[in-house]
């Protein structure tokens, strides 16, 4: 296992947490790109957490409350990938779970100043994520 501190290297895999209303599996890409959409206290990027840095997958739903765990899904993303579309992943370690990071292209800010930009790496992410989801929320 890596060290959260440690830079994220093209080689790792990324693990996404998707809510249920973000993944519908008629349509492609099944994740939807509003899965990536900033929240607004997402000033410093969207969060994903570092597959090397957790036991499984399924840790990172230790930042959900319990009971809302089920409605979330897991996917995963090659960060080699997200390098090649010209975004990157800076750790931000937080006390819950291990391994958190962060993707500064997507946060609020640039949201708010560039819809379309924002909105075509989304859509990228979704693509990315939706080739490899672990396990589907459960709606």
């Amino acid at each position: 296992m890596k060290h959260e501190t440690d830079p994220v290297s093209a080689d790792e895999m990324l693990v996404r947490l998707v809510w249920g209303s973000f993944y519908k599996p008629a349509e492609a890409p099944c994740v939807r790109p509003m899965a990536f959409a900033p929240r607004p206290n997402e000033t410093d990027g969207i969060s994903v957490f570092r597959l090397s840095c957790l036991t499984s997958a399924e840790q990172a739903l230790d930042v959900i409350a319990t009971e809302k765990q089920p409605g979330y899904g897991i996917t995963l993303i090659p960060v080699a990938e997200l390098l090649r579309i010209g975004m990157s992943v800076i750790p931000t370690p937080i006390p819950a779970v291990p391994g958190h990071a962060v993707i500064p292209e997507l946060n609020s800010d640039r949201l708010k100043a560039g819809r379309k930009t924002c909105q075509d790496l989304q859509m990228a992410l979704a693509v990315l994520a939706s080739a490899d989801v672990l396990r589907p929320p459960k709606v």
